[in-house]
């Protein structure tokens, strides 16, 4: 069995490319949320015909690339340029005018214009953070990580894609890129600040079901001015490949 664990950075292209996964014969998705492979999924698992597991996270932790409990997982370390990355959580997140949830106190993104909070998790420090990890394992590689950014997913018809599939050793063929030959459904979804939980879901089904395409279109930089220059501080932009846009 391989045992496959998408992880990266919240709206970097996680829940599309575990849903790309997916289409592979023999892989097995939980449509779910997880942070390893637990008995519950094992047990599903179990009652089909698929012979390996994918799972994805949204988010990084030093522990899935460096524990042996992870050993055996391929890790796809997934990252996405920042200005769309929050651009798309600005879609999502609007909150109503001044008001500011108590559970996050983040200095970034408070705009008399436009009044966005974002949690810590989601913070531009803790991309910065993430995007550091990335650095490291892309330029010193490790067994069985894979770090490759959203953008890179889509060029020359899905090569670099491609080639993690072929490293992992799974059989596949052009058509799992094609998303309109298949019903892709998420079953669950966590509540997030400002989506109930439902709606989440909705969104997400809505996602994982649109063309499996690079979403970085110029007209979906949906930043204000602020915003933007405070992407542009983030230290390590020019070594992920980023320009800096104004």
């Amino acid at each position: 069995m391989k045992k496959i664990f998408i992880f990266g950075f919240p709206h970097s292209g996680t829940t599309i490319l575990q849903t790309i996964f997916s289409h592979v014969d023999s892989v097995y998705s939980n449509n779910d949320e997880s942070m390893k492979i637990d008995a519950k999924t094992i047990d599903k698992f179990e009652k089909t015909k698929k012979s390996d597991i994918v799972i994805k996270y949204p988010y990084y932790d030093d522990s899935w690339i460096e524990s042996e409990e992870y050993g055996d997982y391929h890790k796809i370390f997934i990252m996405r340029n920042p200005y769309w990355l929050y651009s798309s959580l600005h879609r999502r997140a609007q909150l109503d005018f001044g008001k500011k949830p108590d559970a996050y106190n983040n200095k970034h993104w408070n705009d008399v214009s436009r009044a966005y909070v974002i949690s810590p998790k989601h913070s531009i420090e803790n991309w910065e953070r993430v995007s550091k990890k990335w650095l490291e394992y892309r330029n010193n590689p490790v067994d069985k990580v894979y770090c490759i950014k959203y953008e890179d997913l889509f060029e020359n018809n899905y090569q670099n894609l491609k080639d993690i599939l072929d490293k992992i050793g799974l059989e596949y063929t052009d058509d799992i890129f094609d998303n309109t030959k298949y019903k892709n459904t998420y079953k669950n979804m966590r509540r997030v600040n400002c989506l109930h939980r439902y709606e989440h879901l909705k969104l997400r089904n809505k996602q994982i079901n649109e063309p499996f395409k690079n979403m970085n279109l110029p007209k979906k930089i949906t930043l204000t001015d602020k915003q933007k220059a405070e992407v542009s501080k983030i230290s390590t932009l020019k070594d992920m490949g980023y320009d800096i846009i104004e």
